[in-house]
């Protein structure tokens, strides 16, 4: 009555062999600092095969392109990935160490929205251009706020910004 499914089925030769040739190609595009180029061949080689040396290489590329709110989230599933052996030491503790640091420094988005509308706003002591609704870029931590609007008492507000990331 019951069936039980087994294992994935392993990769044959030919997916193998494309894997390996799309790695090595986003090896010598990285080397060439091509970034944008040994990002597609990374992401292709982990589409076929996937392995956390591929998505080492897919975060660090995507950092060395600057989407840093990509590359966070990245670096992150590369460090979740329970497949990492001894060899990948080495970019273990490069990723945990960039993780570290993008947390601090990638600038999270704020949308603010005030009643009534067209309100001022300042930002630890900097006056923002425009009027909400308004959308923020805030380095993470804490900010504090003063909104203004005619005919209204300021209002100070305290706001903890976090790491902006895409894709989560």
């Amino acid at each position: 009555p019951g069936s039980t499914i087994g294992a994935p089925k392993p990769p044959d030769a030919k997916t193998k062999g494309a894997a390996k040739k799309a790695s090595t190609d986003g090896e010598k595009a990285y080397k060439a600092a091509d970034f944008a180029t040994a990002l597609t061949h990374f992401e292709e080689s982990e589409a076929l095969i996937p392995s956390a040396a591929s998505e080492f290489w897919i975060a660090d590329c995507l950092d060395k392109l600057g989407r840093l709110d990509e590359a966070l989230p990245a670096y992150s599933r590369f460090l979740a990935n329970p497949t990492i052996d001894k060899s990948l030491a080495d970019k273990r503790t490069a990723a945990e160490a960039r993780v570290t640091q993008l947390n601090a420094t990638v600038p999270g988005e704020l949308q603010l929205i005030t009643t009534p509308e067209h309100a001022t706003v300042m930002v630890d002591g900097q006056a923002q251009s425009g009027q909400t609704p308004l959308a923020l870029k805030l380095v993470p931590g804490e900010h504090k706020l003063v909104v203004t609007a005619p005919g209204f008492e300021p209002k100070d507000v305290i706001v903890v910004a976090k790491a902006a990331v895409k894709g989560e």
